[in-house]
């Protein structure tokens, strides 16, 4: 039996300079979004999992991607904010330093809000990479009516190297680990790898998949957190 989820893509992933949509008669929001897990010693094995191959996670048609890769202090929309816009910096500090939990994915943008029939999925990709998949991926919803509202569908994998002369599994050069509120030298971030050297070329495989699916409405400029044994997502959303 695979251990691998079945990820179904309807569509393409649309970069903010290919989505046509007029922004001007919409509420913009500044999201600050992240991700994180629990180190070992948790309590995390006295819980119940769900058959990792049962997994399924759907990535909607035209879903956007937050750009980590440049910070910008302007209202350009899915694009990593500077850090003297950021509300949650000294959080962000915190959970860095935290030896109970490590940051997966780490975000601060603005964006226009739609009603649910309209809401621009977010793709999720964090964490460390093994092959073709990351550590955490999934879609976070965010739309707007009477209240704030976030859906959150998150798969998170705990990945082994498989033993010699096994075949199967991804390959890697590295664990890539991406801090998008780290040093903004070279366009607001610095990539650093963690696990084995570019030279050695290593096999991975999912021995373990958590799943975080909620949803939560929410009231502008207050912390929320969804709750997980596992993963837990922390998001604060300010009109702008």
């Amino acid at each position: 039996m695979s251990m691998f989820y079945v990820r179904a893509w309807f569509g393409v992933l649309v970069s903010v300079c290919c989505v046509s949509v007029v922004w001007a008669s919409v509420p913009w929001y500044q999201v600050e979004l992240y991700i994180i897990t629990q180190n070992e010693g948790s309590m995390v094995e006295a819980e119940i999992w769900p058959d990792p191959s049962n997994l399924f996670l759907e990535i909607p048609q035209e879903s956007v991607v937050v750009d980590l890769q440049s910070t910008v202090a302007l209202d350009i929309a899915y694009q990593q904010l500077s850090s003297d816009k950021i509300k949650t910096r000294a959080m962000h500090e915190a959970l860095k330093k935290s030896s109970r939990y490590r940051v997966l994915y780490a975000a601060a943008w603005r964006q226009p809000f739609y009603k649910k029939e309209g809401v621009l999925p977010i793709f999720i990709q964090g964490g460390r990479k093994y092959g073709d998949f990351y550590e955490l991926e999934g879609v976070v919803k965010l739309h707007v009516a009477r209240y704030l509202h976030i859906e959150a569908h998150l798969i998170m994998g705990v990945f082994d190297l498989i033993p010699a002369g096994q075949e199967g599994g991804y390959y890697t050069d590295a664990a890539a680990v991406i801090d998008p509120f780290a040093s903004e030298q070279q366009g607001g971030q610095e990539q650093q790898y963690k696990g084995r050297s570019a030279q050695s070329r290593s096999a991975y495989i999912p021995i373990e998949l958590y799943e975080l699916k909620q949803s939560r409405r929410m009231r502008s400029g207050e912390l929320h957190y969804l709750d997980h044994p596992r993963l837990a997502v922390l998001v604060q959303i300010n009109r702008t």
